[in-house]
């Protein structure tokens, strides 16, 4: 059985194919991830597991004519083309050429890969001509990534956090104005006296260029929220936090705030989990799925006046972060997920 992942390793921030990759890799699949043997030579594998559909748009090609010939020629040949749901629509980028990428995939899968049971019905409503075969892998833990054994004080220490304050945490890239108003909105309601706001994806620059213009646009922005933050105490990185960081992040933390007012699926969930921290998150896909369900507590992205008293509900939990803990361990650890994927490929080699 050989599998192709079209996804390059190491060149995507999102640690999730590169964990799974090296997991399938112990088990001894003959496994591959790569994006341009996607485009080549896709109809040498038994198994095309496809994951952000935006990895595989081509921008010259608005009909997208080269990747209905690939989609063509996979199923020509009797092999199986999948994909996971990381999110229904693109986060950022709009377009004929990454909708049309989208709606190509999705509606030409024999199988999708949801990470929650949520995302299926969602789908399903954006993409009615959809025909594939529907299967829940929940997100795994990234346990065999960080190394999580970092007293809460080193941590703090290490990132000049004050011993004695609750620390809230918030990773990823904050998306827009929404996201950052939950934070602001928070901090108001709450104070700095006996809290410190840790959001190093607050405002990362995404655009490096030699167009002065662009360059200068960024320069404003970052300017701009590098000052919002500061005026309102919030500490923030414009950098993405390396993986050798993320431990202390994580060990300096009293509860992690998923801040989107929209989402389907996030790895702050179970890394948080992992990590034995209390959860905050909107009531929304996948995430308020699995919040609701582990006892974890959920904000109305319509009323941000539920935020502080998710917050501080979370923090007067003391049992919360050991169950968060013992449940990532119990049904997340990338072993398991591995071994879930394995027996879903399989099954298809058994058709």
């Amino acid at each position: 059985m050989k599998v192709l992942i079209a996804c390059n390793i190491n060149s995507y921030i999102n640690p999730y194919v590169n964990t799974l990759y090296e997991g399938l890799i112990r088990t001894g699949l003959d496994v591959t991830c790569s994006i341009s043997e996607f485009w080549n030579n896709a109809i040498i594998y038994d198994i095309v597991h496809l994951q952000w559909p935006n990895l595989l748009v081509d921008n010259t090609d608005p009909d997208c004519k080269k990747l209905q010939r690939v989609i063509q020629a996979i199923h020509s040949a009797g092999h199986i083309l999948m994909c996971t749901c990381h999110n229904i629509h693109p986060h950022y980028d709009s377009g004929i050429a990454i909708n049309k990428t989208y709606q190509l995939i999705y509606e030409n899968c024999d199988c999708i890969h949801h990470l929650g049971e949520a995302s299926i019905k969602l789908l399903q409503g954006a993409y009615p001509n959809i025909k594939a075969q529907h299967v829940v892998i929940a997100h795994h833990v990234y346990d065999e990534l960080y190394n999580l054994n970092i007293t809460k004080e080193e941590a703090r220490k290490r990132l000049h956090i004050p011993q004695n304050k609750k620390c809230i945490l918030s990773f990823g890239s904050f998306r827009d104005d929404e996201e950052r108003n939950i934070v602001i909105n928070l901090k108001k309601q709450l104070g700095s006296h006996d809290y410190y706001y840790l959001m190093p994806g607050f405002y990362v620059a995404r655009i490096r260029s030699k167009n002065i213009r662009r360059s200068l646009t960024v320069l404003q922005r970052t300017i701009r929220y590098t000052l919002l933050a500061k005026f309102n105490g919030i500490h923030i990185s414009h950098e993405y936090i390396p993986d050798d960081m993320v431990p202390y992040y994580l060990a300096a933390a009293d509860v992690m705030l998923i801040q989107r007012t929209k989402i389907l699926n996030s790895g702050n969930v179970p890394l948080a989990m992992l990590a034995g921290l209390p959860i905050v998150g909107p009531d929304d896909g996948n995430v308020g799925r699995i919040l609701k369900s582990t006892g974890n507590y959920l904000f109305d992205s319509n009323n941000l006046s539920t935020v502080p008293v998710a917050i501080t509900n979370a923090l007067n939990d003391a049992t919360l972060g050991l169950s968060n803990e013992r449940y990532a361990l119990q049904n997340l650890t990338t072993r398991s997920v591995v071994e879930q994927l394995i027996k879903l490929y399989s099954s298809f080699m058994d058709c």
